[in-house]
């Protein structure tokens, strides 16, 4: 809100008193609709720079706003409406017609139909009622008729009562909130069964499917349902004891008011029998024998365990699919099924039921005396046995299942520690993984090695972040292959730095010396012959610097833990390090008493180096390892 909107200028200035007066009187004006604004007698203050501006009671402006449509034909974006924020009106302006989403001829609610988050009550696939768990369908009728036919529907689902159909519980007509209640299966319908690879279907079991279907099929067919009209594989429910049980039936004439799928899945109509897709409106129309070409269709899910059509050349395009089966080739356009999936019984049953004249195809009182003669071997009549024989297959999917988990968890387990040795030594590790609380340990004698590039902060300079990265990490991964050749473990990086040391957390002696020293002649061997892959003139060179003595060391922080080192002799190697020269290791002296008790190594004197913290200290190159005298200690020491 703006008090003091400016005062639009005329063809000629006013005088300073007219500018006063007006200045006064507009004030007045202002601070009196402001005033009659807060004590609730006014809605609006007209007081903003660009005009009037609505305020509610709220205190929230009532902004207006103008709606635009695309023009289909020039693709320009037109005005076709007017929101007025104060009156919170909407008028569509005379003449023009809007292209609303989903193709609607009225305007979006503006609440949606399951919510915001989709969490509404109503749109939930499963509730409770009574303490039973049920199935929850919602339909898109704006305007429910109870007319008598819905209500013989009702009635009919109502009574229907087969342990091979899904129960129907009951309806809830309050609009726009239209729902039924079905019972719930929760293992899913059998298009999902058959999709899933880990679970084994042998013939035993897919016959007690069949069979299933069969029987409640048979009962539909016998009932005043009379037909089913939608049966596929997705509307072949499974409930808790492996029993498929048949949905999506009956209550036609409740179905027909239904205006949720205006648009379906073309795919969805591959069960449908071809006399059925040449109607003008498939869905409408059902049939027995139309009811049989969609058995033969779930038959052949069953066999192939794949969708239909699924290896068609032209299953990428539903219509042309569709197309095939509408025109009644010779021979009709089906599924393919190998001649060696199944019995030839089984798929001269199957070729029988889809075929292209109704009237050739059997009835469900014929097939279930047909598949009872085909299964006689393969399972039992007796409801019992097939529920055993389903529950005992389960267990033994259940049993691989769980096998298959357990290895996947194992191997991830395995990787998980190989992970964690990369972050702390093998022998911390396990003492964490066993609960253990690793506390801090000081090592008399260990030696440490720090190690930069001559030259990094100017190459990383002329260089982009990503090539530095590339270059850090070719150059890690070399001296990682080489350090794993002996008994050191790696501290940490930092940039270019390069942090090993020897001795910790298992002690070694005084073997950690000869260790690093080793190390150190190799790393700098290696370095001679690294390429830096942006710049492949370029030649790369260590300073290196070790110092033995002690160290304490143990696991700090709970996030990203992390085994550190402590002490005095952390320090003196680094000032080894950075006191050193380009492709020398600067050796200290308590390095270089250790490494004469092995007498196999090369070393120089430097001279005095001051040492920040430790005034001039004499130090000592090691310029080398004589393996003549190597291999003489060694069988020397294997021969004591």
């Amino acid at each position: 809100m703006n008090l003091n909107r400016p005062q639009r200028r005329g063809s000629g200035m006013p005088s300073s008193g007219e500018r006063v007066r007006s200045t006064a009187e507009r004030g007045v004006k202002e601070a009196d609709e402001l005033r009659r604004y807060v004590n609730g007698s006014a809605d609006s203050c007209t007081v903003g720079m660009t005009g009037d501006i609505f305020i509610n009671s709220n205190g929230d402006r009532e902004s207006d706003y103008t709606l635009y449509d695309m023009d289909q034909a020039t693709g320009v974006m037109e005005p076709v409406g007017t929101y007025v924020g104060s009156k919170q009106q909407f008028r569509l302006f005379d003449g023009v017609s809007v292209q609303w989403p989903g193709n609607r001829k009225t305007p979006p609610p503006d609440v949606p139909y399951c919510g915001f988050d989709g969490k509404a009550k109503h749109c939930e696939k499963n509730e409770v009622f009574q303490g039973m768990r049920v199935a929850v369908k919602p339909l898109n009728i704006k305007r429910l008729t109870l007319s008598r036919s819905v209500l013989m529907d009702l009635k009919q689902m109502r009574n229907s009562s087969h342990e091979n159909l899904v129960r129907f519980i009951g309806m809830c007509p309050e609009e726009p909130h239209i729902v039924l209640f079905t019972e719930f299966c929760p293992r899913g319908n059998l298009r999902k069964l058959l999709e899933n690879d880990r679970f084994s279907l042998d013939w035993n079991f897919r016959y007690s499917i069949v069979n299933d279907i069969v029987e409640g099929m048979s009962f539909i067919h016998d009932s005043s349902i009379s037909y089913h009209g939608k049966l596929k594989s997705s509307n072949c429910v499974i409930d808790g004891h492996f029993v498929v049980k048949l949905t999506d039936f009956g209550l036609r004439s409740l179905i027909l008011q239904d205006q949720r799928d205006q648009s379906p899945n073309p795919r969805s109509y591959f069960w449908a029998s071809p006399e059925q897709l040449r109607e003008r409106y498939p869905d409408m129309h059902g049939s027995q024998k139309g009811d049989v070409y969609s058995f033969a269709i779930i038959l052949q899910e069953v066999v192939t365990r794949s969708e239909p059509y699924s290896t068609s050349s032209t299953d990428s395009d539903p219509e042309e699919i569709l197309e095939k089966i509408r025109r009644g080739n010779i021979p009709p356009f089906r599924p393919e099924i190998s001649s060696d999936a199944c019995s030839v019984e089984l798929l001269t049953l199957i070729h029988r039921c889809w075929a292209e004249d109704p009237s050739i195809r059997p009835s469900f009182a014929f097939i279930k005396v047909t598949l009872k003669q085909i299964s006689r071997e393969k399972s039992s009549g007796n409801f019992l046995d097939n529920l055993l024989n389903r529950m005992e297959q389960y267990a033994s999917n259940l049993e691989h299942l769980v096998e298959e988990k357990t290895q996947a968890f194992l191997e991830e387990k395995k990787k998980s520690e190989e992970l964690l040795y990369q972050i702390l030594p093998r022998y911390v590790a396990d003492q964490l993984r066993s609960g253990h609380h690793v506390q801090p340990e000081t090592f008399e004698s260990v030696t440490i090695y720090f190690s930069d590039i001559v030259g990094f902060t100017e190459l990383s300079a002329e260089s982009s972040p990503m090539e530095v990265i590339d270059l850090l990490n070719d150059l890690y991964i070399t001296f990682d292959s080489i350090i794993e050749n002996f008994d050191v473990y790696k501290v940490e990086t930092i940039g270019d730095a390069y942090m090993v040391v020897s001795g910790l957390p298992i002690r070694n002696g005084i073997n950690h010396a000869r260790e690093i020293a080793r190390m150190s002649l190799k790393l700098r061997d290696a370095i001679k012959l690294f390429k830096v892959r942006h710049r492949p003139k370029n030649v790369l060179q260590l300073r290196i610097g070790i110092h033995s003595g002690v160290c304490a060391a143990g696991v700090v922080g709970l996030k990203m833990p992390r085994y550190c080192l402590f002490g005095d002799t952390v320090n003196t190697a680094s000032r080894m390090e950075t006191t050193g020269e380009p492709m020398k290791i600067h050796m200290s002296p308590d390095t270089r008493t250790i490494l004469k008790n092995f007498g196999t190594f090369s070393i120089s004197l430097r001279g005095e180096v001051y040492l920040k913290g430790k005034g001039m200290i004499r130090t000592y190159w090691l310029e080398g390892e004589d393996l003549e005298k190597r291999a003489v200690y060694r069988r020397v020491k294997y021969k004591l």
